[in-house]
């Protein structure tokens, strides 16, 4: 009865901390129209442009048949339209509510489903508290803020690799492609299907996905063509003016804000981050290969080797972060416990502004003290979350290592 008691008062909490966190977020973004969801702006537009004849990927039409609201390109593949057209035929206001309300049930299942699956046994409120304050959550503002489609990928991935656990292979395989048609960029994800060994149902669905965009190219000729156009501007802007900093926290950008060659050490950096995890995975496979712990290392390979990472984006490594947490805790490791509760927390979440900057975070604040040149500790204030990303990769190794060392003496 007092487990009971226990477990309500500590859910109760957490509920109080979600409201805290989420309502002023929620009541800013409803209240401010003009300012905020500007991606789902673009595609909404992008829907009635194509509704109306015109074409989507052309910047000029969308501007002008928004009346100046839209202030980007429409980069999503063209078969997106179809879903886009829909959503256009809802007045604009409406259109804007109802994306925020269903945004907000998609996070809500998402968490959900982080918790009931993938931690299931752990502390409560360290995880409400991880999820909303530390600085990852502001993967999870931004995205609401922006109105990107981030979450949805993200429903969509993490039931994948749910199923894949299960042996539910082709559910699996559908739902992390379903979570690839917005962004092709996330399409390496497919990629899990192999690691777990099923070879066959991963080229179906490669080859599958090859002949759906194929399909695509033959229904709407000139859309894929002017979409392959946007695709190549904005591949190009990744070595060139790609946004910064925070914004789009990619190892590229980190290389490029500090060294001459940067093109070339991020190649390399690439390559030894691969060939070096590639080692690990194959020499701890049998341990590794029915734990989610195989998928949490995948994801922090692929938030480092990505050459564009949007500051959203990042929502997708939250679980890889969280179980270091969560493990570290549980095998009583406190001293790493405690150096990742550091290096995720800032001392005051609420007057980093929009931005998750690392001036804010005490291991920042100790770094600042060894006299560092300028240049670098401006880079690891703006560049901070992809950092993270770094050690996280590098926690996995102990952790991999342990558990094979626990597995053999079990």
């Amino acid at each position: 009865m007092l487990k009971i008691k226990k477990n309500i008062f500590l859910y109760l909490i957490s509920i109080i901390i979600v409201l805290f966190a989420t309502v002023p977020t929620i009541s800013t973004v409803i209240k401010n129209v003009s300012t905020y969801q500007w991606d789902f702006k673009v595609h909404y537009y992008a829907g009635r442009a194509f509704l109306c004849g015109l074409n989507p990927y052309v910047y000029e039409d969308l501007k002008n048949l928004s009346f100046g609201v839209v202030d980007m390109p429409f980069k999503f593949p063209p078969y997106t339209l179809f879903l886009y057209r829909i959503i256009s035929l809802i007045n604009f206001q409406i259109a804007y509510n109802l994306y925020l309300l269903v945004k907000v049930f998609l996070y809500f299942t998402l968490i959900m489903l982080w918790k009931r699956h993938f931690f299931k046994n752990t502390n409560i409120i360290l995880f409400v508290l991880f999820i909303f304050f530390s600085v990852f959550s502001w993967a999870l503002y931004t995205d609401f803020k922006a109105g990107n489609v981030t979450v949805v990928e993200q429903v969509f991935f993490w039931y994948g690799v749910l199923f894949l656990f299960k042996n539910k292979i082709f559910t699996a395989g559908l739902f992390i492609l379903f979570s690839s048609l917005f962004k092709l960029l996330n399409i390496p994800l497919l990629f899990l299907l192999l690691l777990k060994g099923f070879l066959v149902p991963f080229l179906v669905f490669l080859i599958g996905l090859a002949l759906f965009l194929l399909a695509t190219w033959i229904v709407l000729p000139q859309e894929s063509v002017y979409f392959l156009r946007v695709i190549y501007d904005s591949c190009s802007n990744w070595f060139t003016l790609d946004a910064p900093g925070c914004i789009n926290p990619a190892s590229l950008n980190f290389f490029r804000s500090i060294f001459i060659d940067w093109a070339n050490i991020y190649i390399i950096f690439v390559s030894v981050v691969i060939l070096i995890s590639s080692i690990v995975i194959f020499l701890n496979y049998r341990v590794i290969k029915n734990n989610f712990l195989l998928v949490y290392f995948i994801i922090s390979i692929y938030c480092l080797v990505m050459p564009r990472l949007k500051d959203y984006s990042l929502i997708i490594i939250m679980p890889s972060a969280y179980f270091i947490l969560d493990y570290f805790l549980k095998n009583k490791k406190f001293s790493i416990f405690i150096l990742f509760i550091f290096l995720y927390f800032p001392i005051n979440f609420f007057i980093c502004g929009n931005m998750p900057y690392a001036a804010n975070n005490i291991i920042y604040i100790m770094l600042s003290q060894l006299h560092l040149p300028t240049k670098l500790m401006l880079s690891v204030n703006e560049y901070f979350s992809m950092l993270l990303c770094f050690f996280i990769w590098l926690a996995y190794f102990f952790i991999i290592y342990n558990e094979n060392r626990v597995n053999r003496n079990a």
